[in-house]
């Protein structure tokens, strides 16, 4: 059997980085602005913490990425330090799947974390934290982590899970989602440039509000730039006309059922 090859993404590496997730939407307009977020997203965070990104290699071909990066660097997020938010795991090949490359990018980042990753300035970690959320492809995120080891973290969400490595589990604030007048009449999008798939979800979402109500006003809400007001809106992904949308756009039936509730149209 080939060997699976994990190597942290320096800049060298940024478009097998990239290539893991957008291999199939590399001509796609929309996509490639969410990747060109991404990418200044990453040098910017490998400038100032160092590699925040591993990369699997198959038959010497890029076929899986685990991005992270340490929460003291998000402005809109929990900031607890030492803590390592793990944002994804990711290998979209089928005749790459099963060959332990996933496994092997989140054992090679367990390692580190215990010796002391770069990104905490050469501390160990005290625990790995992930919102393991779904795709709808291949092996559920939640299931993978779970099986890694990691643990439902108490008073989160189901899919909010941890691993400790040298620390204790410390469980983050909450946001709660403040009302102001001048929500109503608007639909704010949050988003995040860690991942290429953000902006052009949020477009879409924006572009879907407004084919139900064109009279609404769309407000694309960057969490790294926009942080206290991504906290205001208790990070929620979308707010349409002051109420918290809870299901998300791959879920079309679910999402527009809500969306029209918020709107009040049929």
């Amino acid at each position: 059997m080939e060997k699976v090859e994990v190597f942290d993404v320096e800049e060298s590496l940024v478009d097998d980085l990239v290539y893991v997730c957008s291999h199939r939407l590399l001509k796609d307009p929309l996509h490639m602005m969410g990747v060109k977020l991404k990418r200044e997203w990453f040098l910017r965070m490998l400038k100032e913490y160092g590699p925040c990104a591993k990369v699997a290699y198959l038959y010497g071909k890029p076929v899986a990425q685990l991005l992270f990066y340490p929460e003291e660097a998000d402005p809109s997020g929990p900031r607890r330090s030492g803590v390592v938010r793990v944002n994804c795991v990711y290998n979209p090949f089928p005749w790459a799947q099963k060959m332990g490359a996933a496994r092997l990018l989140v054992e090679s980042l367990v390692e580190d974390a215990k010796k002391g990753l770069p990104c905490l300035g050469g501390r160990p970690c005290r625990f790995l934290a992930v919102h393991a959320f779904d795709t709808g492809e291949y092996y559920p995120q939640s299931a993978f982590f779970r099986r890694m080891g990691f643990r439902h973290a108490p008073g989160c969400g189901p899919n909010d899970l941890y691993l400790e490595v040298s620390g204790r589990f410390e469980p983050p604030p909450s946001y709660e989602y403040r009302f102001k007048p001048e929500d109503l009449g608007r639909a704010y999008i949050v988003y995040g440039e860690e991942c290429q798939f953000g902006y052009p979800f949020a477009v879409q979402m924006s572009r879907l509000i407004k084919s139900l109500k064109p009279d609404v006003e769309t407000v694309l809400i960057d969490r790294w730039k926009m942080a206290e007001e991504a906290k205001r809106l208790g990070l929620e992904g979308l707010v349409v006309n002051g109420k918290p949308i809870k299901s998300f756009i791959t879920d079309r039936e679910a999402f527009i059922r809500e969306l029209k509730e918020a709107l009040h149209v049929r």
